[in-house]
C-alpha cells in the first residue's frame, strides 16, 4: 500500500476515534435525546473535518439495534444496546467504525449476552479479519433474533 493511501486511511481512523470519544462524553452529559441527534453530531463532525461520509450513519438503539441498516429515528433513545456505525472518506479512501454501547443500566442477562458476544467474536490467533468473519455465525437469524419493537 502506498503512503498516500495509508495516510488517507489513518486520517479517517483518527477522526473516527476522536468522534467516538466525544460521543461517549456527550452521552454521559445527556446531550443526545434521539438517534437522529447522535447521527447529526457524527455527520457534522465529519463535515467540519473536511471529510465526507463513507456511508449513511447508522444509530440504532433498543430493539432497533438488531437492524443492520436502521435509519436513525427522531424518537427518544431507547434503553439497551445501541449500535453506532459511521465512517469518514478522505481522498477516496473510507474508514468504517462500528461500536456497540449500552444505554442505561444493564441487567444480569444483558451483561451475560454481551460477554457471550465478546467471546464469540474474539479474533482467533493467526487469522486475518476477512478470514475471521467467514467463521462467525450469521448474527441476524430472523427466527432466533426477531426484530421486535
Amino acid at each position: 500500500m502506498n503512503t498516500r493511501k495509508l495516510a488517507a486511511i489513518e486520517k479517517g481512523c483518527r477522526l473516527d476515534e476522536r468522534i467516538f470519544e466525544q460521543l461517549l462524553k456527550n452521552f454521559s452529559m445527556g446531550e443526545f435525546k434521539t438517534e437522529k441527534d447522535v447521527a447529526r453530531f457524527i455527520d457534522s463532525e465529519i463535515r467540519k473535518s473536511g471529510a465526507k461520509k463513507s456511508f449513511r450513519t447508522i444509530v440504532a438503539s433498543g430493539a432497533n439495534a438488531v437492524d443492520w441498516h436502521h435509519n436513525p429515528l427522531g424518537k427518544k433513545l431507547r434503553k439497551g444496546f445501541c449500535v453506532i456505525d459511521f465512517g469518514a472518506r478522505f481522498d477516496s479512501y473510507c474508514s468504517d467504525v462500528t461500536r456497540t454501547i449500552y444505554l442505561g443500566k444493564a441487567s444480569k442477562t444483558e451483561k451475560r449476552r454481551a460477554q457471550e458476544l465478546r467471546r464469540l467474536f474474539r479474533p482467533r490467533p493467526g487469522t486475518r479479519p476477512r478470514e475471521e468473519s467467514a467463521h462467525r455465525p450469521l448474527a441476524q437469524d430472523k427466527e432466533k433474533h426477531p426484530k421486535g419493537r
